[in-house]
C-alpha cells in the first residue's frame, strides 16, 4: 500500500499554478445582493423609489426625533423581514458595501451601524460621500 501524497506534492501550488486572490468587499457584497435578490425573502425587494423615499427623509430630518419618525416606516418592514439582524445578509451587505443609509432595521453609515435617531449630517459630509 502505497501512502497518500503529502499535501504540497499534489496542490495547484506544486504545479505552479498561482493562488487565487481573496475574494474582494465588493465582490462579496454583489453576490450577498444577488442571493437576496434570487431567493426573494428581502421584504423590501421591489420597493426601490419607496425605500430611497424613506431613506432621503431620514437623512433630510432637521432633529434626532424627526429623524427617528422618518426612518420609523423602513424600520417597521425591517421588523418583519427574515434578513434583518446583525448577523442576516442585510447586515452583512450594509458592512461590506459600506453602505449610508437604512438597513437591517438601522440606519448605517460608511457600512456602520448608528443610531436611527442621529442629527441629519451636514451638506459637506453628504457631498464627500457622493464623491
Amino acid at each position: 500500500m502505497t501512502a497518500a501524497p503529502r499535501f504540497h506534492e499534489d496542490t495547484v501550488a506544486a504545479r505552479n499554478v498561482p493562488p487565487m486572490r481573496p475574494i474582494s468587499k465588493a465582490f462579496r457584497a454583489r453576490q450577498v445582493a444577488s442571493e437576496m435578490t434570487s431567493d426573494g425573502l428581502a421584504l423590501c425587494g421591489g420597493r426601490g423609489d419607496w425605500w430611497s423615499q424613506q431613506e432621503a427623509a431620514h437623512d433630510q430630518a432637521p432633529t434626532a426625533h424627526e429623524a427617528a419618525a422618518a426612518a420609523a416606516p423602513a424600520l417597521r418592514l425591517c421588523s418583519r423581514c427574515p434578513e434583518t439582524g446583525t448577523d442576516g445578509r442585510c447586515a452583512l451587505r450594509a458592512a461590506l458595501d459600506t453602505y449610508t443609509g437604512l438597513a437591517a432595521g438601522q440606519a448605517w453609515m460608511g457600512g456602520r451601524p448608528r443610531p436611527v435617531e442621529r442629527m441629519a449630517r451636514s451638506t459637506s459630509a453628504a457631498q464627500s460621500l457622493a464623491r
